[in-house]
Protein backbone atom coordinates (compact mmCIF):
# COMPACT_ATOMS: atom_id res chain seq x y z
CA UNK A 1 0.00 0.00 0.00
CA UNK A 2 1.44 3.21 -1.03
CA UNK A 3 2.27 5.12 2.21
CA UNK A 4 0.03 8.25 1.44
CA UNK A 5 -2.90 5.94 1.14
CA UNK A 6 -2.44 4.39 4.40
CA UNK A 7 -1.61 7.46 6.03
CA UNK A 8 -5.41 8.76 4.78
CA UNK A 9 -6.37 5.26 5.91
CA UNK A 10 -5.44 6.87 9.64
CA UNK A 11 -6.95 9.85 9.18
CA UNK A 12 -9.97 8.22 8.61
CA UNK A 13 -9.77 5.98 11.86
CA UNK A 14 -8.61 9.09 13.89
CA UNK A 15 -11.00 11.42 12.51
CA UNK A 16 -14.36 8.49 13.08
CA UNK A 17 -12.92 8.50 16.71
CA UNK A 18 -12.45 12.19 17.24
CA UNK A 19 -16.29 12.63 15.82
CA UNK A 20 -17.28 10.07 18.64
CA UNK A 21 -15.70 11.44 21.29
CA UNK A 22 -14.76 14.61 20.96
CA UNK A 23 -16.53 16.56 18.21
CA UNK A 24 -18.68 19.59 19.24
CA UNK A 25 -18.71 18.98 22.95
CA UNK A 26 -17.51 20.66 26.16
CA UNK A 27 -15.33 19.32 28.92
CA UNK A 28 -15.29 20.62 32.05
CA UNK A 29 -12.39 19.61 34.11
CA UNK A 30 -12.30 20.21 37.97
CA UNK A 31 -8.60 19.88 40.04
CA UNK A 32 -6.74 20.12 42.83
CA UNK A 33 -4.11 22.21 42.49
CA UNK A 34 -1.24 20.84 43.80
CA UNK A 35 0.86 23.88 44.68
CA UNK A 36 -2.12 26.08 46.53
CA UNK A 37 -4.20 22.95 47.36
CA UNK A 38 -7.11 24.95 45.76
CA UNK A 39 -9.96 23.21 43.77
CA UNK A 40 -9.78 24.59 40.24
CA UNK A 41 -11.49 24.06 36.98
CA UNK A 42 -10.89 24.83 33.22
CA UNK A 43 -12.77 23.75 30.18
CA UNK A 44 -12.27 22.05 26.51
CA UNK A 45 -13.96 22.96 24.03
CA UNK A 46 -13.48 20.67 20.80
CA UNK A 47 -14.81 21.42 17.12
CA UNK A 48 -13.84 20.39 13.54
CA UNK A 49 -10.60 22.67 12.87
CA UNK A 50 -8.94 21.16 16.06
CA UNK A 51 -8.54 17.93 14.66
CA UNK A 52 -5.66 19.01 11.88
CA UNK A 53 -3.28 19.89 14.37
CA UNK A 54 -3.90 16.55 16.08
CA UNK A 55 -2.51 14.50 13.82
CA UNK A 56 0.71 16.06 13.17
CA UNK A 57 0.09 15.61 9.58
CA UNK A 58 2.12 18.70 7.19
CA UNK A 59 -0.10 19.94 5.12
CA UNK A 60 -1.11 23.83 3.47
CA UNK A 61 -4.38 22.75 3.73
CA UNK A 62 -6.68 25.05 6.54
CA UNK A 63 -7.76 22.94 9.22
CA UNK A 64 -11.43 23.45 8.68
CA UNK A 65 -10.68 22.47 5.14
CA UNK A 66 -9.07 19.76 6.37
CA UNK A 67 -11.91 18.25 8.03
CA UNK A 68 -14.19 19.15 5.55
CA UNK A 69 -12.22 17.48 2.76
CA UNK A 70 -11.14 14.38 4.84
CA UNK A 71 -14.80 13.87 5.77
CA UNK A 72 -15.59 13.57 1.57
CA UNK A 73 -12.63 11.92 1.19
CA UNK A 74 -10.97 14.32 -1.09
CA UNK A 75 -7.92 15.11 -0.15
CA UNK A 76 -5.02 14.98 -2.35
CA UNK A 77 -1.75 13.10 -1.20
CA UNK A 78 -0.22 15.42 -3.04
CA UNK A 79 -1.34 17.58 -0.63
CA UNK A 80 -0.36 16.14 2.50
CA UNK A 81 2.78 14.34 3.96
CA UNK A 82 4.24 12.88 7.38
CA UNK A 83 6.69 15.08 9.36
CA UNK A 84 10.46 14.29 9.22
CA UNK A 85 10.76 14.07 12.60
CA UNK A 86 8.09 11.06 12.58
CA UNK A 87 5.45 12.53 14.99
CA UNK A 88 2.78 12.38 12.57
CA UNK A 89 3.10 8.33 12.96
CA UNK A 90 3.46 8.84 16.39
CA UNK A 91 0.56 10.69 16.80
CA UNK A 92 -1.87 8.44 14.88
CA UNK A 93 -0.67 5.32 16.52
CA UNK A 94 -2.01 7.07 20.01
CA UNK A 95 -4.59 8.26 19.12
CA UNK A 96 -6.99 5.99 19.96
CA UNK A 97 -6.38 6.79 23.45
CA UNK A 98 -7.95 9.92 23.38
CA UNK A 99 -10.81 8.84 24.84
CA UNK A 100 -9.41 8.11 27.98
CA UNK A 101 -8.61 11.51 28.76
CA UNK A 102 -12.28 12.51 28.88
CA UNK A 103 -13.43 9.66 30.76
CA UNK A 104 -10.72 8.32 33.23
CA UNK A 105 -8.06 9.42 35.84
CA UNK A 106 -5.87 11.92 34.48
CA UNK A 107 -3.88 14.91 35.96
CA UNK A 108 -2.98 18.22 34.59
CA UNK A 109 0.48 20.19 34.09
CA UNK A 110 0.49 24.01 33.49
CA UNK A 111 2.89 26.09 31.66
CA UNK A 112 5.32 27.28 34.12
CA UNK A 113 5.63 23.81 35.56
CA UNK A 114 7.39 22.52 31.56
CA UNK A 115 10.15 21.77 31.33
CA UNK A 116 10.94 22.99 27.72
CA UNK A 117 9.42 26.28 25.97
CA UNK A 118 9.40 24.37 22.56
CA UNK A 119 5.79 23.40 23.75
CA UNK A 120 3.46 25.47 22.44
CA UNK A 121 0.83 24.56 24.52
CA UNK A 122 -0.85 26.09 27.71
CA UNK A 123 -1.77 22.84 29.40
CA UNK A 124 -0.41 18.95 29.67
CA UNK A 125 -3.63 16.92 29.98
CA UNK A 126 -2.23 12.75 30.76
CA UNK A 127 -2.77 9.67 32.05
CA UNK A 128 -0.96 9.53 35.51
CA UNK A 129 1.75 6.76 34.15
CA UNK A 130 5.62 6.40 35.44
CA UNK A 131 8.49 5.42 33.50
CA UNK A 132 6.53 4.68 30.58
CA UNK A 133 5.26 6.45 27.00
CA UNK A 134 1.64 7.32 26.69
CA UNK A 135 -0.41 9.86 25.20
CA UNK A 136 0.00 13.77 26.43
CA UNK A 137 -2.88 15.91 25.12
CA UNK A 138 -1.85 19.45 24.57
CA UNK A 139 -4.29 22.32 25.31
CA UNK A 140 -3.93 25.85 24.09
CA UNK A 141 -5.75 28.76 25.18
CA UNK A 142 -8.46 30.43 22.59
CA UNK A 143 -7.34 34.00 22.71
CA UNK A 144 -9.57 36.40 24.16
CA UNK A 145 -11.40 33.84 25.94
CA UNK A 146 -11.60 31.58 29.40
CA UNK A 147 -11.46 28.47 27.51
CA UNK A 148 -9.22 26.06 25.94
CA UNK A 149 -9.06 23.70 22.87
CA UNK A 150 -7.01 20.43 22.00
CA UNK A 151 -3.78 21.75 20.12
CA UNK A 152 -1.24 18.89 20.16
CA UNK A 153 -0.56 15.21 21.11
CA UNK A 154 2.62 13.79 22.26
CA UNK A 155 3.91 10.36 23.06
CA UNK A 156 5.75 10.59 26.21
CA UNK A 157 6.78 9.83 29.17
CA UNK A 158 4.73 12.98 31.35
CA UNK A 159 7.38 13.38 34.12
CA UNK A 160 10.11 14.10 31.30
CA UNK A 161 7.95 17.11 30.34
CA UNK A 162 6.56 18.53 33.34
CA UNK A 163 6.13 19.13 36.85
CA UNK A 164 3.70 19.42 39.88
CA UNK A 165 1.06 17.52 38.37
CA UNK A 166 -2.22 18.07 39.52
CA UNK A 167 -4.86 15.34 39.87
CA UNK A 168 -8.12 15.86 38.15
CA UNK A 169 -11.27 14.76 40.39
CA UNK A 170 -14.14 15.48 37.77
CA UNK A 171 -14.75 15.49 34.12
CA UNK A 172 -18.26 16.89 32.94
CA UNK A 173 -19.38 17.07 29.80
CA UNK A 174 -22.00 18.87 27.48
CA UNK A 175 -22.81 19.32 23.92
CA UNK A 176 -21.68 22.41 22.00
CA UNK A 177 -24.56 25.38 22.81
CA UNK A 178 -26.06 24.27 26.10
CA UNK A 179 -25.28 26.39 28.52
CA UNK A 180 -24.89 23.98 32.00
CA UNK A 181 -22.97 20.29 32.42
CA UNK A 182 -24.94 17.57 33.52
CA UNK A 183 -23.41 14.78 32.51
CA UNK A 184 -20.68 13.04 34.38
CA UNK A 185 -17.91 11.58 32.20
CA UNK A 186 -15.29 10.91 35.66
CA UNK A 187 -15.20 11.09 38.74
CA UNK A 188 -12.79 9.94 42.07
CA UNK A 189 -14.78 7.89 44.09
CA UNK A 190 -15.39 8.85 47.96
CA UNK A 191 -14.64 12.37 48.08
CA UNK A 192 -17.29 14.94 48.75
CA UNK A 193 -18.88 15.90 45.51
CA UNK A 194 -21.21 18.89 46.09
CA UNK A 195 -18.89 20.19 48.32
CA UNK A 196 -16.20 20.73 45.63
CA UNK A 197 -18.69 21.75 42.84
CA UNK A 198 -19.87 24.36 45.03
CA UNK A 199 -16.18 25.71 46.53
CA UNK A 200 -15.19 26.52 42.65
CA UNK A 201 -18.29 28.60 42.20
CA UNK A 202 -18.77 27.36 39.08
CA UNK A 203 -21.79 29.03 37.19
CA UNK A 204 -21.83 26.75 33.82
CA UNK A 205 -22.62 23.68 36.31
CA UNK A 206 -26.42 22.20 36.36
CA UNK A 207 -27.67 22.90 39.59
CA UNK A 208 -28.95 19.23 39.79
CA UNK A 209 -25.39 18.26 39.64
CA UNK A 210 -24.54 20.11 43.09
CA UNK A 211 -27.19 17.88 44.89
CA UNK A 212 -25.50 14.53 44.18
Amino acid sequence: MNDKTKLIENLIKAKKIYDKYLLNKDFLYVFKNKLNNKFEFFEMKCVRSNFLHLTGVETKIKALDFYKNLEKNRIPLDAINYKRNGTTKLKLQIFDRLPLLISTPVQVCFQDDFFTLKLEVDILLNKPVIDRKDIVLGLKQMENFDFFVPASILKEEPQKIGKNFSRVLFILEKNKGDKKYSTIKYRVKDIEFNKILNSINCDLINKELLLI
